[in-house]
């Protein structure tokens, strides 16, 4: 199955986004086909003591090909400590990933250019609490995706 690490954002901050697809995520590590996720569930658990990131989406760009994306304001360091803990569970599970260089941001659909206003865009700064291990399909309608375990970040370090 083909699987990824996502980071989702809270209503309040899907709410204010002037374009939704309804599958807004935060990849933090792409791993491709697994055969069977179970020690990587146990050690993604390991993840769920970082705390939530607070952070805010700001800024808008293009990849070449299309997808338009919603940079990031905020914890960045936080949420590359998650990142790297992430990519370590990873490795602690013995699969292979992506090693690329990561840059984090949320493609918010596809266009020839982006959307105006999207350059100036700030949305509302909130913890980014649900992190999920996702099942991803490819569709002619798009990515189906469904997660196979959430955990929910704590908002402080006693959380």
């Amino acid at each position: 199955m083909r699987l990824f690490v996502g980071l989702y954002p809270p209503p309040a901050v899907l709410l204010d986004l002037p374009r939704r697809t309804g599958r807004e995520h935060l990849t933090l590590a792409f791993l491709g086909e697994v055969e069977d996720p179970a020690r990587l569930l146990v050690a993604l658990g390991a993840a769920k003591r970082h705390r939530a990131p607070r952070l805010r989406l700001a800024g808008a760009g293009r990849f070449r090909g299309g997808p338009v994306w919603l940079g990031l304001r905020g914890e960045l360091d936080q949420l590359h400590r998650l990142h790297g803990a992430l990519q370590d569970a990873v490795e602690a599970a013995g699969l292979p990933h992506s090693v690329d260089q990561w840059r984090p941001h949320l493609t918010i659909g596809r266009a020839r250019a982006v959307p105006a206003g999207l350059h100036a865009y700030e949305g509302p700064e909130a913890p980014w609490r649900d992190l999920a291990l996702v099942h991803s399909t490819l569709t002619r309608q798009g990515a189906l995706h469904v997660p196979l375990q959430t955990w929910h970040l704590p908002t402080s370090s006693g959380a």
